[in-house]
């Protein structure tokens, strides 16, 4: 199998289990599951809600220091975990901006998504144990 081979089966892969994640929360865990009488617009509505930032904040704290290790390294080459994170970001904007903070089963598929890279760059840091951190 060629190295391109394995990049888009493992892309599909990880595609297939972040739809089977979602498909399974929505249909089989949560199927009540709906926001009664709230705006479609949520940010409004969860704007001074702490505790929903809070869970926000501990469920992306992954994705977002996975992007911060990107970002220091200018770790930007053509790589699809770069660009399954960026994607990842882009639905971090939406969620925050359309759905409810507190549910945090809506960014499940992508953090899973994303979770490849995340352990890349945790065992890079890990290596590094001990010598001077990236300038």
């Amino acid at each position: 199998m060629t190295p391109r081979a394995k990049q888009i089966a493992s892309g599909a892969a990880g595609a297939a289990i972040g739809v089977g994640v979602q498909l399974y929360l929505m249909k089989v865990r949560y199927p009540q599951a709906s926001y009664g009488k709230v705006p479609v617009f949520m940010l409004r509505h969860d704007w001074w809600r702490v505790t929903e930032w809070a869970a926000l904040l501990i469920f992306t704290a992954p994705v977002l220091w996975t992007a911060a290790q990107i970002w220091r390294r200018r770790a930007f080459a053509v790589d699809a975990g770069v660009g399954v994170l960026l994607g990842a970001l882009g639905y971090l904007v939406l969620w925050i901006m359309v759905g409810r903070l507190d549910e945090v089963r809506i960014f499940l598929p992508m953090s899973l998504a994303v979770l490849p890279l995340t352990v890349e760059m945790a065992m890079e840091r890990v290596s590094h144990f001990g010598e001077p951190d990236w300038q």
